[in-house]
């Protein structure tokens, strides 16, 4: 007869295989691999870069690029002759980025035929609308997202005087308000408003030609304006093609770049025939 023991050892075994338990003789699983002592490659820049390139693979493990890096360090920085002659080549390097592209030209004044040879364009916001062929311009150089950080435009006269660049539309001769006892022209009222509302207020960009006589800025005016998918509007071409100006002839004329289309299909060398045609198709 079977002992009390035995039969519990029995039933034991019964219910562990029933349950899907392993029974007590059963193999040990086995002991899995012991993880990498390595870290991630992603974490190995949180340590010294000696001790990542020695210890970890890592992406950007390049050798010959330390060893040009240990050389320029080297050269620049471990002594001190190598210390003043990099510092003075950043401090030039930075003066001179600063005078072509963040200082902020007053007026007219400020522009002279050398600075023109490299700066060929203002982009500023328009402050005053004069007549129907001019305004003012508050120049902000700079990045376009940055411009108004760097160079706020001041909101009240006394702070923009001596401030602007006066502008002349290059290539359109509008017709003029009273003024000096001469007589008010035709429709300048109507161009003038024209003009305000396409650019009083707002960004311009003015391609510079030259300066007149009178210290204005000859330059064409682009202005980005409803429906805005066929680029900045030429101010110049639509106060022609509105037939509120006439296409400027006279000595000093400038009439800015031509169009992309203007110059592979009708070779236009400069914006005079575009102006040309929008006088002829608006009479």
């Amino acid at each position: 007869m079977a002992s009390a023991s035995g039969l519990a050892s029995d039933a034991w075994v019964g219910c562990s295989a029933w349950w899907g338990a392993p029974p007590a003789s059963a193999a040990a699983p086995p002991t899995p691999p012991p993880l990498p002592t390595h870290p991630h490659p992603m974490t190995a820049s949180l340590r010294s870069p000696l001790e990542a390139s020695e210890s970890s693979p890592s992406l950007f493990n390049f050798p010959a690029l330390q060893s040009v890096l240990d050389e320029v360090y080297h050269h620049a920085f471990a002594t001190p002759l190598g210390t003043a002659i990099t510092g003075a080549i950043v401090s030039s390097g930075s003066l001179i980025i600063y005078w072509r592209y963040f200082r902020r030209l007053k007026s007219a004044d400020y522009i002279t035929p050398r600075e023109l040879k490299w700066r060929s364009a203002l982009v500023g916001k328009v402050t005053h609308v004069g007549d129907a062929d001019g305004f003012r311009l508050y120049h902000q150089p700079g990045p376009p997202l940055i411009r108004n950080l760097l160079y706020p435009v001041p909101t009240t006269a006394k702070a923009l005087k001596d401030q602007t660049i006066s502008v002349r539309l290059a290539g359109a001769d509008a017709p003029e308000s009273a003024h000096f006892g001469k007589v008010e022209q035709p429709f300048a009222k109507e161009a003038r408003a024209l003009l305000v509302k396409l650019v009083e207020g707002k960004r311009v960009r003015c391609e510079v030609a030259h300066i007149d006589q009178y210290k204005r800025v000859v330059a064409t005016p682009y202005v980005w304006a409803f429906p805005y998918i066929f680029g900045p509007t030429n101010v110049s071409l639509a106060l022609v093609q509105a037939g509120l100006a006439t296409v400027y002839r006279q000595s000093g004329a400038a009439y800015g770049t031509a169009g992309f289309f203007s110059r592979v299909l009708l070779n236009d060398p400069n914006g005079l025939g575009r102006l040309e045609r929008a006088e002829k198709f608006a009479r």
